[in-house]
C-alpha cells in the first residue's frame, strides 16, 4: 500500500546492528497490543484493514486501501488538541465503505484529502453533528472522486466539498450553516434540507 507501518519498520530494523549486538528492541508486541500494525511514521492512525469493532480516531489519519466498516461504528473526532483532524487517502485505490448495519460519526473540524479515484460510500448510516467537513483533492484543478451518502444526517454542520460525483439518498440537513458543493454531478433523492444556507 506504499505506507510503512511501525511494525514493518521494526521487523526490518531488528536484523541490523543494535539487535545483533544484543540490544533488545524497544517496541514489543505485548506492550503495544497490536497498535504498531495500524500506526505509521507519516500517519499516526493508519486504516489499512476492515474495521469490525467500534473505533474512535482523531488527528492525522491515513486510509491506504479499501476499508470496510462492518457491523460497528467508526467515529472521527476533529478536535485534536485544538487542531483539525485530517484524513488522507494515501493511494489511488483507497476507499472508505460503511457497510449496511455500520455507522460513521463525524464531529468538529475534519479535512479529507483524496484523488479522483478515491471514494467514500455510506451504505449503513452516518451522522455529522456540529461538524465542519471539507473534502478536496491535493492536486491543483482536480476533485475528490465520489461521495455516496445513504441514510446520513447533518445537524448544525458545514459541508464544503470539491467532488466529481456525489449522491445524497435519505439524507437530512438540519440547521446547517453552509453547504457548498463544487461537483461534476449531484444526485439528491428522498432528502430534506431544513434551516440551511
Amino acid at each position: 500500500d506504499g505506507v510503512v507501518s511501525v511494525a514493518e519498520d521494526f521487523n526490518w530494523a531488528t536484523t541490523y546492528a543494535t539487535y545483533e549486538l544484543g540490544g533488545d528492541p524497544i517496541r514489543t508486541q505485548e506492550f503495544f497490543s497490536g497498535i504498531s500494525d495500524i500506526t505509521s511514521l507519516e500517519y499516526p492512525t493508519l486504516l489499512c484493514q476492515d474495521i469490525t469493532d467500534d473505533l474512535s480516531v482523531n488527528g492525522i489519519i491515513g486510509i491506504s486501501t479499501e476499508v470496510h466498516v462492518t457491523g460497528c461504528s467508526l467515529s472521527i473526532n476533529g478536535n485534536n488538541f485544538g487542531n483539525n483532524s485530517v484524513v488522507y487517502f494515501t493511494n489511488d485505490s483507497a476507499k472508505l465503505v460503511i457497510d449496511a448495519g455500520a455507522t460513521l460519526h463525524c464531529f468538529q473540524h475534519i479535512t479529507i484529502w483524496g484523488n479522483p479515484t478515491n471514494s467514500i460510500e455510506i451504505n449503513g448510516s452516518a451522522t455529522f453533528d456540529g461538524a465542519n467537513i471539507t473534502i478536496k483533492s491535493p492536486e491543483p484543478g482536480a476533485k475528490f472522486g465520489n461521495l455516496t451518502l445513504n441514510n446520513a444526517s447533518f445537524t448544525n454542520s458545514v459541508l464544503d466539498a470539491n467532488i466529481q460525483s456525489q449522491v445524497f439518498h435519505n439524507t437530512t440537513f438540519l440547521d446547517c450553516d453552509t453547504i457548498r458543493l463544487e461537483s461534476g454531478t449531484t444526485s439528491v433523492t428522498n432528502s430534506q434540507f431544513t434551516g440551511c444556507n
